[in-house]
């Protein structure tokens, strides 16, 4: 059994395998309906979702930050290495506040006011710094995000384009 919704009033329908490829109207609003290949149980979705899902291919169905970072080699890889160096930098920036610290409270000879004027501009200082490189290893990541999700969106328009002409191409035979 083929399940698929409406793609103007969102219905859900049903239609049996051997429906696949053939037009129905939709009992509900009339829109005339193309019905998709049946979908493997590994692949299918919930009807919950609202969408016919069915000729997109299935590694473009889940796009976003969390998909797009580990699915295969980036093809970006300085980018990912400036991202973990600017990760890294911030660590250390923040590690070096405590020692810078300690060495102005023993090491010099300044009054206790000074002392504390200095400490407070360093301990400000490396917040400000630590702040412009998260943000800016954020915003590579984001872009990145970006790239590689505007290419899966244009992989599945052409994979879905090609079945569409495959499937008018079957109508016309028959």
């Amino acid at each position: 059994m083929i399940r698929f919704s409406c793609s103007a009033c969102r219905k859900p329908l049903e239609a049996e395998d051997r429906g696949a490829g053939r037009t129905v109207a939709c009992p509900k609003c009339g829109q005339q309906l193309l019905v998709p290949p049946p979908i493997r149980k590994e692949t299918a979705f919930s009807e919950t979702d609202g969408g016919d899902l069915s000729e997109i291919p299935q590694k473009t169905r889940s796009l976003g930050r969390g998909s797009s970072r580990h699915d295969k080699p980036s093809k970006y890889p300085v980018a990912r290495i400036l991202i973990t160096l600017q990760r890294v930098a911030a660590i250390v920036i923040a590690a070096l506040w405590p020692i810078e610290t300690i060495y102005i409270a023993v090491g010099t000879d300044s009054k206790p006011i000074e002392k504390i004027a200095v400490i407070f501009g360093l301990l400000v200082g490396h917040f400000l710094i630590i702040l412009w490189i998260l943000f800016l290893s954020e915003l590579l990541q984001a872009f990145l995000d970006i790239a590689k999700n505007t290419q899966e969106t244009a992989e599945s328009i052409i994979a879905l384009a090609s079945r569409r002409r495959e499937m008018a191409e079957e109508e016309q035979d028959d």
